[in-house]
C-alpha cells in the first residue's frame, strides 16, 4: 500500500477521532512539528506542551486537513501557536532584504564543513524569534508575507530580523575566518545546509516522543497504542529537503523581487560613482574657497552686524532637538531641567551610552561593579520606557533626562521588539552579574 494511501486513510480516520489514524500522522510528522517549536522556544518543557497543543488542536481541526496540505497546515499552525507567546505589535523600519548578489548565486561551498559548523553554532545564539524566523525563510521557504502572518507582526519586523540574523552569521564566519585562516563565507546554499544538518542533529528521541503522544491522547481521552515507524523518514524531518539547484532558490528570488535589494556594484557603477565624487569635490573647493573671500570681506569691515549669524546658530540647535532623537538616544522633545534632591547631578546619564546600537565587550563591561551592572542592564529596557515596579530602579531612571515611562513590565513583551544587539548585550551582563 502506498505512503499516500496510507496518510490519506489515517487523515480519515483521525477526522473519526480514531487513535489509529493520530497515531499514524504522530509518527510521520511529530519531528517536522517539534523542530520548528524548537525554533521558537527554549525551554524543552515549553517545545513539548506546544507539541501537545499542536497535535490536540489538529484533532479539532481535522476537517480542515487533506494530504496534500497536512505539512503546510501543521508548519504554520506550530509558527501561529508558538509565537502567540512572543506577540509583537511595534513596526520596524526595515523594508528590504539586504543580500549580496553573490550569496544568492549557488556556488561551490569554501569549506563546506567549517562553514556550516559556524552556521549552526550560531543559530544556537539566536534570541526568541530570530532563530524560528530564519527557518521560515530559508528552510520552509514561507514568503515575508505569511512569516509575518502566522507570527502575528508586520512584515518590517520579519525584515529586520532576516537582516539582523543575517549579518550575525556573517560577523560569526568572519571572525572565524580571522581566527582560524580558513575561508568562509555566508551564501544561500551555505545557510540551507547547514539548517538541514541543525535539523537532523535536533530530531526528538523516540521515548520522549512516546511519552508526548500518550499525554496527547489522554487530553483528547483515546487509548495510546505505540508510535508506529517505518522507513527513514526521521518523523517528517526530511519533508523540506534542499537541494543547491538553481530552481530551490526561486522563492527566496520572488521575495527579493518584492522585498530585496541586491547589492554589488558593477564597473559602469563604479566609473560614475568616480565621476560624481570628483564633481562634488569640485563643488566643496569652489564652496571653500568662496567662503574664505567672504571671511577676508568681513575682516576688512569689522563694523559689520553679527546678529544674524547668532539667529542661524540658534536655529541650527533648535533644528537638532526637533529631528526625534539626539546622538545618545534621547528624545528631542525638552526635558526638564530638575534632578532629584538624593540624586547626584554628576552621575552619569548612561552606564552603557552605545548598548542599544552596538556589541559591548566584555573588558568594558567587566569594569563595572555589580550594581552598576544591574542598572546598565536594565537601562536597555528604560530606553524603550519600562516602567519596572521596582522602587530603587524606577526612581533610579525617573533622574534620567532621557527617560520616559510608558510601558508597564507586564506588557513589555507584547508592545516592544528588542534588538539582536540588546538581547545580546543584556546576556552578556547578565553572564558577568553572575560570577560576581
Amino acid at each position: 500500500m502506498s505512503m499516500e494511501y496510507h496518510v490519506t486513510d489515517a487523515i480519515a480516520q483521525m477526522k473519526k477521532r480514531e487513535e489509529p489514524g493520530l497515531n499514524y500522522i504522530y509518527a510521520k510528522t511529530y519531528n517536522y512539528v517539534y523542530l520548528r517549536a524548537k525554533n521558537i522556544l527554549k525551554r524543552e518543557n515549553d517545545i513539548q506542551q506546544l507539541m501537545r497543543d499542536v497535535y490536540l488542536k489538529m484533532l479539532e481541526s481535522a476537517v480542515e486537513i487533506e494530504t496534500e496540505n497536512l505539512y503546510e497546515w501543521l508548519g504554520k499552525t506550530v509558527y501561529t501557536m508558538g509565537c502567540s507567546f512572543y506577540r509583537k505589535k511595534k513596526a520596524r523600519e526595515a523594508v528590504c532584504l539586504e543580500l549580496e548578489r553573490n550569496e544568492l548565486t549557488p556556488h561551490k561551498l569554501m569549506n563546506p564543513k567549517d562553514t556550516i559548523v559556524v552556521m549552526e553554532d550560531s543559530l544556537e545564539q539566536l534570541p526568541d524569534l530570530y532563530q524560528a524566523t530564519f527557518y521560515a525563510f530559508y528552510y520552509d521557504y514561507m514568503s515575508v508575507e505569511e512569516i509575518a502572518k502566522v507570527m502575528d507582526c508586520a512584515e518590517g519586523i520579519i525584515l529586520n530580523r532576516l537582516n539582523y540574523t543575517r549579518k550575525f552569521m556573517i560577523r560569526a564566519l568572519e571572525d572565524y575566518q580571522e581566527e582560524k585562516k580558513i575561508k568562509v563565507s555566508f551564501s544561500v546554499g551555505a545557510v540551507c545546509a547547514a539548517l538541514r544538518k541543525w535539523s537532523v542533529d535536533h530530531c526528538l528521541g523516540i521515548t520522549v516522543a512516546q511519552s508526548v503522544y500518550a499525554e496527547i491522547c489522554k487530553e483528547a481521552k483515546l487509548t495510546p497504542s505505540s508510535i508506529y515507524l517505518e522507513g527513514k523518514d526521521f518523523a517528517g524531518v526530511n519533508h523540506t529537503v534542499v537541494y543547491h539547484k538553481p530552481e530551490d532558490f526561486e522563492p527566496i528570488e520572488e521575495q527579493l523581487a518584492l522585498y530585496g535589494k541586491k547589492s554589488g556594484i558593477d564597473k559602469k557603477v563604479l566609473a560614475i560613482l568616480a565621476g560624481v565624487v570628483l564633481l562634488v569635490a569640485i563643488v566643496i573647493a569652489a564652496v571653500v574657497l568662496f567662503g574664505k573671500s567672504g571671511d577676508d570681506a568681513k575682516e576688512a569691515n569689522p563694523g559689520t552686524n553679527q546678529s544674524e549669524d547668532v539667529q542661524m546658530d540658534d536655529k541650527a540647535d533648535a533644528g537638532q532637538a526637533d529631528d526625534g532623537q539626539a546622538e545618545d538616544g534621547q528624545s528631542g522633545e525638552a526635558q526638564p531641567s530638575d534632578t532629584p534632591s538624593d540624586v547626584n547631578s554628576d552621575e552619569p546619564e548612561y552606564i552603557f551610552p552605545e548598548s542599544a546600537t552596538r556589541n559591548l565587550t566584555r573588558e568594558e563591561v567587566q569594569g563595572h561593579t555589580k550594581k552598576e551592572l544591574r542598572l546598565g542592564r536594565n537601562e536597555i529596557f528604560a530606553r524603550h520606557g519600562m516602567i519596572f515596579g521596582v522602587e530603587d530602579l524606577d526612581a533610579y531612571f525617573a533622574s534620567k533626562s532621557w527617560y520616559q515611562a510608558t510601558i508597564p513590565a507586564s506588557e513589555f513583551y507584547d508592545r516592544v521588539e528588542m534588538s539582536l544587539i540588546e538581547e545580546q548585550n543584556i546576556e552578556l551582563i547578565q553572564e558577568i552579574e553572575s560570577q560576581m
